[in-house]
C-alpha cells in the first residue's frame, strides 16, 4: 500500500509483514511511489524498495500511477524521469513490476508504456471500463497505439510481393 494511504511502515516491519503474509499462504503485491506530488522519481530509492519487497516475498511491486504521470507530463516525456524508470526496470526486471495506469494519464501513459516496454507489461489497478481499450493497445489494434498491428501486417504483405 502506498505511503500516502497509510502511515509509513519502517522497512524491517514492512518486510516482516510481507513474510508473515507469505507464511499464511497469501500472495503479496506491494506498491512504491507517492500518490500526491510532482517530484520526478529517483531510481535508487525505488530500486531498493522494490528489491526489498521482492526479497521479502512480494510477487510483484506496483509503480504508482502518479509517478508515471510525472514522467509523462501532458505528452512531454521528462528525460531524467524516463532514464530513472529505465534504471529501475533494468535493476529489478520488468517481470517484477506492475504499472498502475489509471485513471490519471489515460490513455497517454499506457500507450507510452506499451510503446516503451512492450505489450507484455504488467498492468495493475485498471478500471473495468478500460480493460478492452488496454487489450486493444497491447495487441496494436486501437487508435491510441496507432493501429500498429495493421501497419505491421500491411508492411509484411508489401515485403512479400
Amino acid at each position: 500500500m502506498s505511503a500516502d494511504s497509510i502511515p509509513p511502515i519502517p522497512r524491517d516491519e514492512r518486510s516482516a509483514l510481507i513474510q508473515l503474509a507469505r507464511e499464511k499462504k497469501l500472495q503479496v503485491f506491494t506498491e512504491v511511489g507517492d500518490k500526491i506530488g510532482d517530484e520526478i522519481i529517483t531510481a535508487q530509492p525505488m530500486i531498493d524498495a522494490i528489491k526489498a519487497d521482492i526479497d521479502a516475498g512480494a510477487l510483484k511491486v506496483s509503480i504508482e500511477n502518479n509517478e508515471l504521470c510525472n514522467i509523462f507530463n501532458d505528452g512531454d516525456i521528462d528525460a531524467e524521469g524516463h532514464k530513472a524508470l529505465d534504471d529501475v526496470i533494468t535493476a529489478v526486471g520488468l517481470e517484477s513490476v506492475g504499472f498502475e495506469v489509471g485513471p490519471k494519464g489515460w490513455p497517454d501513459v499506457p500507450v507510452w508504456l506499451v510503446n516503451t516496454y512492450g505489450s507484455g507489461i504488467n498492468i495493475v489497478n485498471i478500471w473495468h471500463d478500460q480493460v478492452m481499450a488496454m487489450e486493444g493497445m497491447r495487441r496494436g489494434i486501437s487508435r491510441p497505439i496507432g493501429y500498429k498491428f495493421f501497419r505491421e501486417l500491411l508492411a509484411r504483405e508489401d515485403a512479400s510481393e
